[in-house]
């Protein structure tokens, strides 16, 4: 009897020792995987660093080329006064050009810093409602100094149904 209990000990002893083998076996591999992860994370921060450096490298060249394309070599040929800055900041309250209806309850208005001036006469605008996007072509005759005619050429709205 002794020995069947010895026996069932010994086994008993065995199966924790398993148990415990088995599970400390089971842990080292989960650390291993938390190593495994914690380098891949690593090499992922760095390829999204490397990504943003190279998104604010992109950035800077469109703002460069953006600020080549907006030099205005007629400005000077004709004598304007003013700016372009001054011309394009002039039609941002030109909201009464607008020959579009808002959808929704929307009004359309120029959106602030997205005009552009495509030559010597005319100009591009962007109209939003708060919904949707269209945009404006003017047509801009300086009265004097300080005032600016602007007259509706063309324009695209999105189709409501």
């Amino acid at each position: 009897m002794k020995r069947l209990n010895f026996s069932i000990i010994l086994i008993v002893i065995l199966a924790f020792s398993l148990g415990f083998i088995v599970r400390g076996r089971q842990i080292t591999d989960l650390e291993k995987q938390v190593v495994k992860l914690k380098t891949h994370i690593e090499e992922q921060d760095k390829d999204l660093q490397a990504m943003q450096l190279t998104f604010e490298a992109l950035e800077n060249e469109k703002k460069d080329k953006v600020h080549v394309q907006d030099t205005y070599w007629f400005w000077e040929a004709y004598d304007y006064p003013s700016s372009p800055e001054a011309l394009l900041k002039s039609l941002e309250n030109q909201n009464d050009l607008i020959p579009f209806e808002g959808v929704l309850g929307g009004t359309p208005f120029i959106v602030p810093g997205e005009s552009k001036i495509i030559d010597a006469y005319y100009a591009y605008a962007m109209v939003e409602d708060g919904h949707m996007v269209g945009g404006i072509i003017l047509r801009y005759d300086f009265i004097n100094d300080k005032q600016v005619e602007w007259q509706l050429v063309d324009g695209w709205w999105p189709k409501v149904d």
